[in-house]
């Protein structure tokens, strides 16, 4: 098959566009048996009935992958149904081969971009999505300080926004998180929090002329498989209640001890 993704052969659409080749779905005659954006991992299946494919002794199928001439280091594994005159001389195990294919290997490195990310607002914090640009899918964080609504309660001296992003299907362990953000003169401070603990110091977001900061360090977290999230946090400064924030990236540095 040339010219066209897997995604399109599957019937899928495209790929991380939300409503289409986003998550494992199933329907009639195809469908995605998984979809994991940072393992860089996906199935699918497709039934050809009304254009099935008649072969005597053998069939070959190959599909490129891209961006074009399989210049890209990939994966992949497949198994193939089909009806037959007569039953088949000998068979194969599939859990034996599937055993020699080895392990899924996760990245150590991940990119996301905000879209990618599932995420739940403290009070009194709002949050718009800017159009695409060159730094990703841009989220801008907004503090309402006169809206502290749930948060009267807790030990703060004002409102800090919060938005807790949660990852999934990384593999357990430590990671350096960097954060791709913009400076600009209606920034206040931003860190990251795990749960009810600081990972780093806050940063302060301020600058005259907006600038754009890429991989700025906020600290090491880790990982459990029941638990991969983080919070990042606006503190206000000097009236300056808001943060613009574009990429997200994770370098696994080291297992669970």
């Amino acid at each position: 098959m040339h010219g066209t993704g897997s995604e399109d052969y599957f019937n899928g659409g495209w790929y991380r566009v939300m409503g289409r080749w986003d998550r494992a779905e199933n329907r009639p005659l195809h469908g995605a048996t998984s979809y994991s954006w940072p393992l860089s991992r996906t199935g699918g299946y497709r039934f050809k009935l009304s254009d099935k494919v008649t072969f005597e002794r053998q069939y070959h199928f190959t599909i490129e992958h891209g961006p074009e001439g399989n210049n890209w280091p990939v994966g992949y594994t497949s198994v193939t149904f089909y009806y037959g005159e007569r039953p088949a001389i000998s068979s194969l195990d599939p859990v034996a081969v599937a055993g020699r294919l080895g392990a899924v290997r996760a990245p150590r490195q991940h990119h996301f971009d905000v879209i990618d990310l599932s995420f739940r607002l403290g009070a009194g914090t709002s949050v718009e999505f800017a159009d695409f640009s060159e730094h990703g899918v841009l989220m801008d964080v907004g503090v309402d300080r006169q809206n502290r609504g749930a948060v009267a309660f807790a030990s703060l001296d004002e409102v800090h926004g919060q938005v807790r992003l949660e990852f999934e299907d990384l593999e357990p362990g430590q990671y350096r998180i960097y954060l791709n953000y913009k400076r600009s003169p209606e920034s206040g401070e931003l860190a990251l929090w795990r749960r009810e603990v600081p990972v780093a110091d806050f940063v302060d977001a301020f600058a005259e002329k907006e600038e754009f900061v890429r991989r700025q360090d906020m600290g090491v977290v880790e990982f459990t498989q029941e638990d991969q999230s983080v919070t990042l946090r606006v503190r206000p400064k000097k009236g300056r209640t808001r943060l613009t924030v574009g990429t997200i990236e994770l370098e696994r540095i080291g297992s669970i001890e």
